[in-house]
């Protein structure tokens, strides 16, 4: 009879845990759609990118070629004053849709006609994050091709591009670095 009890018992403090957990409060995550909406109307202006990378304007543009075959919900474009750079936030219906597009542009920007001399990844961004610095036929003649650094959270596929100062070093791989790095904070900071 002891056994019995027993069996009830633990049966019991089961069904209670598993009501519990199912009685619990959703995450608080955002919907594809609704991290769109956030991106759109969010203003950008993370303290680690002043400078070159101030005033921010956010507008929606259309998706690229690429993404709009896997049927993105929308694309924010965040550009700087001076033309100097631009986050491109796509977000994607899915992960995989996010992650297809991503690895076309990565294939892409790795063809022969647009070989880059430098491909690496972005430090301290903790999700894969490649970029793309200086064209291997040099800048001459000027301008170059602008560095770019991508990367996909979640549902989302950010591009960042900075346009390539004649006098900068290492095809501005700071900046990119920095850039990508907000990027991706403003992203988390909204999911």
């Amino acid at each position: 009879m002891i056994r019995l009890g027993l069996v009830i018992g633990v049966a019991g403090a089961a069904v209670l845990a598993f009501g519990a957990l199912t009685a619990a409060p959703a995450s608080t995550r955002r919907t594809p759609p609704e991290l769109y909406r956030a991106l759109r109307t969010t203003p950008f202006a993370p303290p680690t990118v002043a400078g070159r990378f101030s005033r921010a304007r956010v507008y929606t543009v259309s998706p690229s070629p690429t993404a709009a075959r896997y049927r993105p919900i929308g694309a924010v474009q965040i550009t700087f004053k001076k033309g100097e750079g631009s986050i491109r936030y796509t977000v994607f219906r899915s992960h995989a849709a996010a992650l297809n597009s991503w690895a076309d542009d990565v294939t892409a920007a790795t063809c022969p006609l647009l070989t880059y001399e430098r491909r690496l990844l972005v430090p301290g961004v903790p999700v894969k994050a490649l970029m793309f610095l200086g064209p291997a036929r040099g800048c001459d003649p000027p301008p170059c091709l602008p560095s770019r650094a991508t990367f996909v959270s979640g549902a989302v596929q950010t591009d960042v591009t900075v346009t390539v100062r004649s006098n900068a070093s290492n095809y501005d791989q700071a900046d990119t670095t920095a850039l990508a790095r907000a990027a991706y904070a403003h992203l988390r900071s909204l999911s």
